[in-house]
């Protein structure tokens, strides 16, 4: 299995984790590691199990598209007061 990198983005929906990431394939002369974004989904079952289900590179329907700032702006939390 792909080694996956620290998710992108992270959703909670109910029981179900979706994220976004960029897995490594584990070819020894991959020179174009890390691929995607991929989507996962990881879903706690009631017996404690987790299941995790690759989804693809399209973002699913259950997942908000991000919020959009305007062209040149910066968030808030990076924007340095003066």
């Amino acid at each position: 299995m792909p080694k996956a990198i620290d998710a992108l983005e992270t959703h909670y929906r109910g029981s179900s984790r979706y994220d976004l990431k960029m897995v490594c394939c584990g070819k020894p002369n991959c020179g174009r590691c890390p691929h995607g974004p991929y989507w996962y989904v990881t879903i706690q079952l009631r017996s404690g199990k987790a299941v995790r289900r690759y989804l693809g590179k399209e973002r699913p329907a259950e997942v908000p598209e991000p919020e959009k700032t305007p062209t040149g702006a910066r968030s808030a939390e990076v924007q340095h007061v003066r």
